[in-house]
Parts: structure tokens; sequence; C-alpha cells
């Protein structure tokens, strides 16, 4: 078996004596050139991403940075979803093409002429608004004034929307949030696992809405299946609006 190290001179630097190191071109390099040749391993993509590209049809080298992979990868995605472009296309003009047809995936409206900065500001627009699907919880309980939950739920209808009001004083949790109708009739609470964030969001001023996606079950065992709307402090109500027309 060939030796992969010696000492000499380098193909590099032309300096020696060097401890070299043998490359597949045949050439003999030494450590600080191969430093230059070869990136560090944080800034290489990893093994999954070297076998998706290849197994998309894009020969590519076992040491593939992450700013190359990420090119190709959004090459890629575009010669499946958009224009047919090449390995030749510079990098900005796939991600820009790449961009624009994941916004449009998402409902927006854009121009095939937007800039990389213009859809910045779209995307960091849309990633002010959110949203969650969970289920009520509790609602084979009776309410404090003896109501039942049940009943309350054979009334309502997919679309409606449900009020969320904190609970502080809740015996049993003081993040309790529970979930109303606008006629004030209590169809349960929100999930002891999303109290405690949402009652915080409450108080630093995100809009939660939720909206009933379905009721679930039959006479004496209905569900409700809840999206919960997650608007950033500040967000404007047209923002909002527009993000559900988009993900309804």
């Amino acid at each position: 078996m060939a030796a992969r190290t010696r000492k000499g001179k380098c193909d590099g630097c032309d300096k020696s004596p060097r401890v070299l190191s043998r490359l597949e071109s045949g050439h003999w390099v030494c450590r600080t050139c191969m430093r230059h040749l070869s990136p560090p391993k944080k800034d290489l993509a990893n093994a999954d991403t070297v076998t998706y590209l290849r197994n998309a049809g894009i020969p590519v080298p076992d040491r593939l940075t992450k700013a190359e992979a990420r090119r190709l990868c959004n090459i890629n995605f575009v010669r499946c979803y958009g224009p047919r472009i090449s390995l030749d296309t510079p990098a900005d003009e796939a991600e820009r093409i790449a961009r624009i047809i994941r916004l449009r995936e998402q409902g927006t409206s854009i121009s095939n002429d937007a800039t990389l900065s213009e859809l910045e500001a779209v995307e960091r627009k849309s990633s002010e608004v959110r949203a969650l699907h969970t289920k009520v919880v509790g609602v084979s309980h009776a309410n404090s004034n003896g109501s039942s939950r049940q009943a309350i739920i054979e009334k309502c209808r997919a679309g409606e929307s449900l009020r969320l009001v904190s609970e502080p004083h809740n015996v049993y949790d003081r993040y309790a949030i529970r979930l109303e109708r606008s006629t004030g009739e209590q169809v349960g609470y929100l999930s002891a696992d999303l109290t405690k964030e949402f009652s915080s969001k409450l108080e630093k001023g995100y809009t939660l809405l939720a909206t009933i996606q379905a009721v679930t079950g039959d006479e004496g065992c209905r569900g409700v299946n809840l999206r919960i709307i997650i608007g950033e402090p500040g967000v404007d109500h047209r923002t909002i609006q527009e993000f559900m027309r988009r993900t309804s």
C-alpha cells in the first residue's frame, strides 16, 4: 500500500523539509497548505446532505462546504418546483428563485423580479405570525355554574372563535387559560403544557386568536380541535388577517 505521508518539499508552498500528505491529484502538500485546501470540519456539510444531493443526480465530492451545499440544494429545489436552471447559475440567483417559490407555496403573492432584500422583508413580516393546532381539554367536566360542557360543545361549529381567558387564581394551575364562546359559555381549557407559555404571551401583548377547526366525537363524548393564531407584539391586524387567509 502506498504511503499517504512523507517528508520533503511541499508542492504547494515549495518549502522544505515538511511533513507532507498526498492528494488524490498525486501532489504532496504540507499541513499548512492542506488547511487552505480543506475547509474546517465545522464548515462542512454533513453526510446526509451529500447523499441527498447525489441521489438528486448532482455529483458532489465527499467534502462539501455548507455554503456550497445550500446553493446546490436550492438549485435542486428550483429544478423540482420552478424554472430549469443549471449548476452554473450564480448562488444568489438560485437562492432568490428558491425563496420566491417557498413564499408562493405559503400563499404569498410576490413578483418574479423581487430582490433578496425584498424577499427578506416579506419573510420577516410572515414570521411575525404563526399557527398552532391543539385540542381543548376538560371537555367532559361540568362548569362551576353546573352547565354541561358537552351540551355547550354540541352547539359549537367549525370556524367559530373562542376567547382565551386567564385564570390566575385557579387553585390547580395559576397559569390556567379557559376557552369560552362569545356567549360566555366555557367549553374547557388549554392543555397544561401550553398554559405557562400562553399566559406569558398574553401579559407581553401577543395576539392570540383561537378558532374551532372541528367538533369531534358524538353525543356524550365530543371534543374540540383548535387552531390558535399567535401574533408577535405590535403586529398589525391586517398582517394577521392576511396570514389567516393564506393558511385557512
